[in-house]
């Protein structure tokens, strides 16, 4: 565990074991009072990128990598192209940290990047932050999202990524505030004739 909210701006950098709690261990501070950063363990090792600065409330392109035989994140000599917080993010097929929109500058994005390259990845199709990836398996990561954005409306997106091409398969979803509310209130999804859905194959 990684960066995180506190009173005193600085959170220990944590291994929590849940299998044996007796291994589990506190390492040395984050080099950065950071909040809202992403990573992940790449072929290069445990990796944190972007992310908010908690006492100047700006984004950074910054990112750390783990040096194992000491258990210290360092900032690495590679930046991102466009600094980000509440990023998504998931680890590629072959073992690259993909970052996924974000927000910066009071700003969501829509771009999306590998750290450490410079090939061109897709942009998603509307700006999104504060989202979840899961890595389903080598080829594919799933993500939901649901911020308040878009003339104030619901906006749900689930998209899959193929994570050897870098491209992107999206459902996109969006009702009226009312019939979202009414709907959640009876557990069910979101009828079809109220729901915009667009598909993008960029295969």
């Amino acid at each position: 565990m990684v960066n995180g909210w506190s009173d005193n701006h600085k959170v220990p950098t944590e291994v929590l074991n849940l299998a044996n709690p007796e291994d589990s261990c506190q390492l040395p501070d984050f080099p950065e009072d950071l909040i809202w950063s992403v990573g992940g363990y790449t072929e290069d090792g445990a990796l944190v990128c972007s992310g908010r600065d908690s006492h100047t409330w700006s984004e950074t392109n910054g990112c750390f990598l783990m040096e194992e035989h000491r258990g210290e994140f360092v900032r690495t000599t590679l930046n991102l192209t466009f600094p980000r917080s509440l990023a998504g993010s998931v680890v590629t097929g072959d073992g690259e940290l993909w970052l996924l929109g974000g927000f910066n500058a009071g700003q969501p994005l829509m771009t999306t990047e590998l750290y450490g390259s410079i090939q061109t990845t897709d942009d998603l199709t509307l700006p999104l932050y504060g989202f979840c990836v899961v890595k389903i398996n080598q080829t594919t990561a799933m993500g939901n999202f649901d911020f308040w954005i878009l003339f104030f409306r619901p906006v749900r997106d689930t998209f899959k990524k193929n994570l050897d091409t870098y491209t992107l398969k999206i459902l996109f979803k969006k009702v009226s505030r009312y019939r979202y509310f009414q709907d959640t209130l009876r557990k069910k999804y979101l009828d079809t004739d109220l729901c915009k859905y667009l598909y993008l194959d960029t295969d």
